[in-house]
């Protein structure tokens, strides 16, 4: 029988969260791609809860968040519970973010709208399609699927790695998943919560007999995570029943009672990260690339953010917009960001299992005392959030750093926050709303307008529109005054100082920002070279043509 052969320009492995979402920012920027998925179904149990205010606003930058805040519901903050007094709170309503909240939304849910997003821009999952057999070649990749008892090639330009922990690409390539296990038995259940009244947070109990995690989300179902640090001595095989976890809740939070759970399960958890992000031109991505145990809910949330990071970068490349050396900053930038991930969640799991009474006795002092300082809250809810992430430690990042600008000036690498801006045309103008029409945005600043640095302004929007065309859209961005009228040149109006007091834009500063939401450079006065140069990094000159 003879093998059926096809070929695309990106193989998406793994249709969950990330691959599915992978596909449809693909597909949007008009890349063919082929997502195939061996399981026949989506799995019916929530899996990952929460959806992080970074990540909401990654899905913001895509034009998806809405279909996620459709079915959702918003969780402002967390509750700590150490054993003394009131619990602690961590209040997510005051971050400077769109979505001062984590949304919860099972996997299912999540998974559903994104297949269902993805089947309306005209492409299918391939389900009951598993991956065989997987060769790098020089036109980038062949692979050799069984689909539906079938055996088919598919050649690719690009594969991306989403068929997460246990990732057969890894497997085929032989690229190692290094770290270690960290010994630690968790306890999950999805059930029903007597006697205890969330208030709508999160709820975390520390006891000497271990931590216990509280969530609710749908049909008055409360996701339960525990460890028991009396049972960590359980195979891993066993199944856990509701009496078991009842035990373990009423010596850690005496007074919750479970009842009718949907869902029970017991997993070991390991730290683990790929090397290198890419192998030739096979990525990996989400699980694929890195795990660690649950704390904090971060798993799935990174590997969405890691979608966005990678996807302009594939265009740009596939459609000869950037040389290829720029898919390597995929690597640099989001390897990082996992291994701080792991770092924290393996210190989260070092405070709950400390071993000795005295240990844990300071551990709820120090712990209630802590998170009653307001700065201690604030860097640990957007830490939980992963707000606090950036791209500083990047070469390139390194590279354009201007120290000219003042200290808490936005440098490249960092997170673009929203802010408010006005314009002739839409009063309720955002900067992420502008960020989402063109891959590079750039601002230069002004108090107010004159003759001089208007006509600087109209010089770099010419310059960059002759070397690099409508890849980047140039703004002049006054923070008071009239606006100007020239149709090759858009002003706003930064009515509010939220560039200037979030941003640190001042008079004659000039700031390009990324598609992804990320500073590409910030320079405190105008180079045009040296703002050209930089942009050489991401785009050849005349890309456009």
């Amino acid at each position: 029988m003879d093998i059926l052969k096809r070929s695309t320009q990106v193989l998406i492995v793994g249709a969950g969260p990330t691959g599915l979402l992978a596909a449809i920012e693909l597909v949007k920027r008009g890349i063919s791609c082929i997502i195939i998925e061996k399981k026949e179904e989506r799995s019916p149990f929530s899996k990952a809860l929460g959806l992080h205010a970074r990540t909401l606003e990654t899905l913001e930058l895509m034009g998806l968040a809405d279909l996620f805040l459709e079915k959702g519901y918003p969780v402002t903050g967390s509750r700590l519970h150490f054993g003394i007094g009131k619990p602690s709170k961590l209040d997510f309503s005051q971050l400077d973010t769109p979505f001062p909240y984590v949304l919860v939304l099972p996997q299912y849910d999540t998974e559903e709208i994104l297949e269902n997003h993805l089947e309306q821009l005209g492409v299918e999952v391939e389900r009951h399609s598993e991956l065989i057999d997987l060769e790098i070649n020089s036109e980038g990749a062949l692979a050799v699927v069984n689909r539906n008892g079938h055996r088919e090639q598919i050649q690719a330009n690009y594969v991306l790695s989403c068929d997460g922990a246990h990732s057969k690409v890894r497997e085929i390539l032989k690229v190692p998943f290094e770290g270690n296990k960290e010994n630690m038995i968790f306890f999950l259940a999805d059930a029903k919560i007597k006697q205890f009244n969330s208030k709508g947070y999160m709820n975390v109990f520390m006891a000497n007999r271990g931590m216990l995690f509280l969530l609710p989300f749908k049909n008055h179902y409360t996701r339960v995570i525990a460890v028991d640090l009396a049972k960590q001595n359980r195979p891993h095989s066993s199944e856990l029943s509701l009496q078991e976890l009842q035990d373990s809740v009423n010596n850690i939070a005496p007074g919750i009672t479970l009842a009718d759970p949907v869902w029970l399960s017991q997993f070991g958890t390991s730290h683990r990260l790929v090397p290198n992000y890419r192998h030739g031109n096979v990525f990996f991505i989400g699980d694929a690339a890195h795990i660690h145990n649950p704390a904090g809910g971060q798993g799935m949330n990174l590997g969405l953010q890691d979608v966005l990071n990678l996807v302009w970068k594939l265009e740009f490349v596939i459609k000869g917009y950037s040389h290829d050396s720029i898919l390597n900053t995929y690597h640099e930038e989001r390897h990082f960001i996992a291994s701080q991930v792991i770092s924290a969640t393996s210190k989260m799991m070092h405070v709950v299992t400390l071993p000795s009474p005295i240990l844990k006795r300071a551990r709820r002092i120090v712990g209630k005392s802590a998170t009653s300082l307001n700065a201690i809250k604030n860097f640990a809810v957007k830490g939980l959030t992963e707000l606090k992430f950036n791209y500083r430690h990047s070469s390139q990042a390194i590279n354009h750093y201007d120290k000219r600008l003042r200290k808490n000036a936005l440098q490249a690498g960092d997170r673009v926050p929203d802010a408010y801006l006005f314009s002739g045309h839409s009063p309720q103008l955002n900067l992420f709303s502008i960020l989402k029409q063109h891959p590079f945005t750039c601002f230069i600043y002004a108090n107010h307008i004159n003759d001089s640095n208007f006509d600087q302004a109209k010089k770099v929007s010419k310059q960059f529109q002759n070397e690099f065309g409508d890849l980047v859209r140039t703004y002049y961005i006054l923070q008071n005054g009239a606006p100007s009228r020239d149709e090759n040149l858009s002003t706003l109006i930064d009515v509010k100082n939220e560039l200037q007091k979030k941003i640190g834009l001042t008079d004659g500063s000039i700031i390009v920002f990324r598609q992804d939401g990320i500073v590409a450079f910030h320079q405190k006065h105008i180079d045009l070279e040296q703002c050209s140069e930089k942009l050489r990094f991401w785009m050849l000159q005349r890309s456009l043509g």
